[in-house]
């Protein structure tokens, strides 16, 4: 395999590695919640059905995404177009997201890390895409395979 290729491949499992970890929110107890929301100094969680289920239910999003980027790592050829679409995605939800922990005032550390953090990750996995000599369907990519779409 050639080394981009390998190299998006192993982003992709860190990536979904380290989110397959939001699972811990689906089942965190309330009391950890709040704890760890006064540890980030943002004050009292507050004691509304809303805000357990806000937390879940995101947790259980990231945790899907996760599976969906460990899926799509085993087949990087057959799935090109997805993981274009996820990178794209993936920059725009982390511009969108750098936007709404500005609103909201999020804490500094948070702030800086989660929105570039998509952005980075997004700019990489098409950074790779393009050193491995990907394009359009039917254009050799960088081992002389060709790209075959289903």
């Amino acid at each position: 395999m050639p080394q981009a290729r390998q190299a998006l491949v192993v982003l992709l499992r860190l990536v979904g590695c380290f989110d397959l970890l939001a699972l811990g929110g689906v089942v965190m107890p309330q009391a950890w919640m709040e704890a760890t929301h006064v540890w980030l100094k943002m004050g009292t969680l507050p004691d509304a059905p809303v805000v357990g289920y806000l937390a879940r239910s995101a947790s259980m999003l990231y945790a899907v995404h996760a599976a969906m980027i460990l899926f799509i790592s085993f087949d990087v050829v057959r799935y090109w177009r997805l993981i274009t679409f996820v990178a794209i995605s993936t920059i725009v939800l982390g511009v969108t997201i750098l936007a709404i922990d500005l609103a909201e005032g999020m804490p500094l550390f948070w702030t800086l890390l989660e929105g570039p953090s998509l952005v980075v990750v997004g700019a990489l996995l098409l950074a790779l895409q393009g050193m491995a000599g990907w394009g359009v369907p039917g254009e050799s990519i960088a081992d002389g395979s060709r790209l075959k779409l289903e």
